[in-house]
C-alpha cells in the first residue's frame, strides 16, 4: 500500500513521468495487488467533489483494513 501510494504521489507531482525498466515491473506488480481492493471501494465510497477537485478515500479507507486486519492476525498467532 505504502508503494502505490509513493507511485501516485510521484504521479500527482510530474504528470510527464513513466516508471521504466526494473521501476516499471515493480510498479506493475503493486498496481496489480492494489487495484482490486482500492477499485472495489471506490465502487462504494465514490470520490468527494468539491467544485473542480475530488477527494478520493479509497486508499485511505483499503490502509485502514489492511491496519485492522493485520493487527487481528498478530493477536492470533502470537
Amino acid at each position: 500500500m505504502w508503494g502505490r501510494f509513493i507511485l501516485d504521489l510521484a504521479r500527482t507531482f510530474a504528470r510527464r513521468w513513466r516508471p521504466q525498466g526494473f521501476l516499471l515491473i515493480i510498479a506493475e506488480a503493486i498496481f496489480t495487488v492494489t487495484d482490486p481492493p482500492i477499485k472495489a471501494v471506490r465502487r462504494v465510497v465514490p470520490p468527494l467533489r468539491i467544485g473542480g477537485a475530488a477527494l478520493d478515500f479509497s486508499w485511505s479507507i483499503v490502509m485502514l483494513a489492511v491496519i485492522i486486519l493485520s493487527s487481528i492476525a498478530v493477536r492470533f498467532v502470537v
